[in-house]
């Protein structure tokens, strides 16, 4: 029998965002375990990829993704449609009106060459894809399965604003309900969104976020230098905040400490944080032991400075569902890691089963306790730590895609997938 899947993905390689990371690893793997794998994506195709990929371009990207402005006249109506979703439905969103060319696209390459696909699967962020999903398999008559990378509505990251919070409760509620099988990446979501949708609890499996057995990270020699270097490299998006940390060593630094005295903090990338997380940034980088680069680095530059640090920190303080994507990353490199995370969360489940040695601060701790916890990991040794053999059998995208593969094979079949995640 055929097995022949549509994957979408919004986000594909050769773009280096986070979000083409997992759906890559697991077509990769999928197609060489047997299943036709077809990719749609809105990023250009890569021909030295090796996959199935058909794209297609979001017309109206350029436009919230650089200045270049000039596409609006010729856009029409296509443009203001997407204005007024982005400013008043779904704020932040991408793509909002290329559900209608994808479908369509998909749908004559499917026709051209009467090949049925047996299902479609897609993966959340953006929203888009879920919509394109399950369009798709209604009109084609098959299974979906929505793999969701993020959680969509859950408290940790509902919109703040009513409607726009509504709307996403509304599209997390249809989505549970019209797909076939749901795939959530911690165990936190899995246990949050069963208990938020009991008559849909059999559908949910988890796959967590994990490596690709072929592009492993290590750890690469430390340059000479006369202090460790803290780095954290990527965005620090809005809830989360390096402020609880900086003012801790700060505080050190005051007492005399000479694990803090003898730190500097590397911050690269954008950070959208609160004015008083700002002030105190502002204050540590005219002490002259914070860097802080506005701008992303090409991802080759940003793996090579987290393989070069001396100590490495992550901040996921406003979610206990969720795991940054660069924690797989630190795990590889096996040098000391400070979390920021809620305990219990999922970067704590991780991080204690990941052989790597970490201290967490939990956001609800006190200055006191958060200072103590500072300067205990602040004399960890840079020495590298080999990934627990938990992690390198539960997290590696070859076991990760023969597990999708029977989630998939169970919704072809028309079986529940209660026990397959």
């Amino acid at each position: 029998m055929l097995r022949f899947v549509v994957f979408v993905a919004y986000h594909f390689p050769p773009e280096s965002t986070v979000g083409s990371a997992r759906p890559f690893r697991l077509a990769k793997y999928l197609e060489r375990i047997g299943w036709r794998c077809l990719t749609c994506t809105a990023a250009p195709k890569e021909e030295t990829s090796g996959l199935h990929v058909v794209s297609v371009p979001d017309r109206t990207r350029a436009l919230w993704e650089t200045n270049d402005h000039r596409p609006k006249r010729a856009l029409g109506w296509t443009y203001y449609r997407e204005l007024v979703l982005r400013r008043f439905l779904y704020p932040g969103a991408v793509g909002l009106t290329w559900w209608r060319e994808a479908v369509n696209v998909i749908s004559k390459y499917v026709h051209d060459r009467s090949e049925l696909p047996t299902i479609v699967l897609s993966t959340y962020p953006p929203l888009v894809t879920t919509f394109v999903g399950r369009v798709l398999a209604k009109r084609l008559g098959i299974p979906w399965v929505l793999d969701l990378r993020d959680p969509i509505a859950l408290p940790a990251v509902a919109n703040s604003r009513w409607f726009p919070r509504m709307v996403q409760i509304h599209a997390e509620r249809s989505a549970f309900h019209h797909a076939s099988a749901v795939i959530v990446n911690t165990s936190a979501a899995r246990i949050a969104y069963s208990q938020r949708y009991p008559r849909h609890c059999d559908k949910i499996s988890v796959i967590w976020n994990g490596f690709d057995p072929e592009e492993r990270v290590s750890a690469m020699p430390i340059p000479p230098r006369p202090w460790k270097v803290l780095s954290h490299v990527g965005g620090v998006y809005a809830g989360r905040s390096p402020q609880q940390i900086i003012l801790s060593i700060e505080r050190l630094r005051g007492s005399g400490d000479g694990g803090a005295a003898n730190v500097r903090v590397e911050m690269i990338g954008p950070t959208f944080v609160d004015s008083d997380s700002v002030s105190v940034m502002h204050r540590a980088t005219s002490q002259g032991w914070l860097l802080h680069q506005t701008e992303f680095v090409p991802k080759v530059e940003a793996l090579r400075i987290m393989a070069q640090s001396d100590l490495l920190l992550l901040l996921q303080n406003q979610s206990d569902v969720q795991v940054p994507a660069k924690l797989y990353e630190y795990i590889q490199i096996g040098r000391p890691i400070l979390a920021l995370s809620p305990t219990g969360s999922a970067v704590h489940y991780l991080l204690e089963n990941s052989g790597i040695r970490f201290v967490n601060v939990d956001p609800l701790d006190s200055p006191e306790v958060t200072d103590r916890k500072l300067a205990e990991f602040l004399c960890l040794d840079s020495t590298p730590c080999e990934p627990s053999k938990f992690f390198e059998d539960h997290f590696n995208a070859q076991a990760q895609a023969e597990q999708l593969s029977r989630i998939l094979q169970a919704c072809v079949d028309g079986a529940p997938s209660k026990s397959l995640g």
